[in-house]
């Protein structure tokens, strides 16, 4: 990405067009696109509006404009988002479809500078709902589409904001149809509907109307569903529910959040679920985290200091190790892309006796890595060394 290409060519729309509003956010539309970025954010500030562009889960400072055109930006996003131009005091959500069908999300945030304002530019690109293109490694991946095809259970997905749970979430899903075909009765409940996935019934929660994860739940049980798919298990009612569903013939899968696979035990328990139902009711946790791909058209070779092999528990003899260094392909950031670090945690029969003993996070932790599951920050390092990635970023994620 040339930033002062992009600073250049919108100092020329505000000098030289009459219409230059349009054509600055049809421009920060494109250029945004064009340089994978997945979210524009347009920040008030006192003396003008910061724009920054999210790439490969960073965000890069592109351009700010002068102080004075930032209300009648932000009404042009309103108008092609369909919403009302003088609600300036409350948050409001859009939408906006381009001409070449990108589907982009709008969130308005009042702010004491203005309104804050982000478009999310949803991928129309059909790839990423493959398991293969995660990042899974072999036996992970064999574990999972196993998970995926049992009669019912609950799997749940673990891990902050932004760490591709959802992506994750269709591809099992996408995997599911493929398997099993139209026998399946897929239906799901989401916070938004992301992507139209063309194998499930996809609804969208809306807590204006009273549609609630909740009542969404409730009326996808009464719809003969064979897989549920639920955005995000966030209370005692809610997780009551989905847990009885996979006792009962149905196969749930869901996110909720904790740091770990071995948190989402105390996590429900703490929501008010018995810990014997917990344990019983979970088939697999799923936790991960992103971390950005080294270019391959620039990556170079290096050793990292001793501290950093120890921290990372690295004992070969001389491993490789590659860090990024910038050139056109990957516009000078050294990275090109994300791929999933993973942790698949199995409910064994010992597991399900332990959490129903209540032991204590760091008691389970334990066990369940002298049992042999891979850990994310196993992961990490797989992947560091086959090339993939830095020890920055794996230590980044994995703290």
């Amino acid at each position: 990405m040339d930033i002062k290409k992009i600073e250049i060519e919108v100092a020329e729309i505000l000098k030289k067009d009459e219409k230059h509003i349009s054509k600055i956010v049809d421009y920060f539309i494109s250029s945004a696109i064009d340089n994978r970025a997945s979210d524009i954010h347009l920040e008030p500030l006192a003396d003008g509006l910061k724009v920054r562009y999210r790439i490969d889960g960073v965000l890069h400072e592109i351009a700010k404009l002068p102080k004075g055109i930032e209300d009648q930006l932000i009404s042009r996003i309103k108008v092609i988002s369909k919403l009302v131009i003088y609600k300036k005091k409350m948050p409001q959500d859009g939408r906006i479809i381009t001409p070449d069908g990108k589907d982009l999300r709008v969130s308005f945030l009042p702010a004491i500078h203005g309104e804050k304002v982000v478009i999310r530019i949803i991928s129309g690109k059909d790839d990423f709902l493959l398991l293969e293109g995660l990042g899974l490694e072999a036996k992970i991946k064999k574990d999972l589409q196993r998970l995926l095809v049992s009669p019912q259970g609950m799997i749940l997905l673990t891990g902050p904001a932004g760490s591709g749970k959802t992506t994750t979430i269709y591809a099992g899903l996408k995997y599911i149809y493929d398997v099993i075909g139209d026998w399946v009765n897929i239906t799901t409940c989401e916070d938004p509907v992301e992507h139209d996935l063309g194998v499930a019934t996809q609804t969208q929660v809306n807590p204006a109307t009273g549609f609630t994860f909740l009542q969404g739940l409730r009326s996808i049980l009464r719809q003969d569903p064979d897989v549920i798919m639920l955005g995000e298990i966030r209370d005692y009612q809610t997780a009551e529910i989905a847990v009885q569903a996979g006792f009962t013939g149905h196969l749930v899968i869901s996110t909720i959040h904790s740091g770990l696979t071995t948190g989402v035990f105390s996590r429900l328990i703490n929501m008010g679920i018995e810990p014997y139902q917990t344990a019983s009711a979970i088939t697999g946790i799923l936790a991960q985290r992103l971390v950005r791909v080294l270019c391959p058209e620039c990556k170079e070779q290096y050793q990292p200091p001793p501290d950093l092999l120890e921290e990372l528990q690295i004992y070969e003899h001389n491993p490789k190790f590659f860090r990024p260094k910038g050139c056109q392909e990957c516009n000078g950031t050294g990275y090109k892309g994300r791929t999933g670090l993973f942790e698949l945690l199995i409910v064994s029969e010992e597991i399900e006796e332990l959490v129903a003993k209540r032991v204590t996070d760091s008691q389970l932790r334990e066990r369940v890595i002298a049992s042999g599951v891979k850990t994310l920050r196993e992961d990490g390092v797989s992947k560091m060394l086959a090339g993939i990635t830095t020890p920055e970023e794996v230590m980044r994620v994995t703290q």
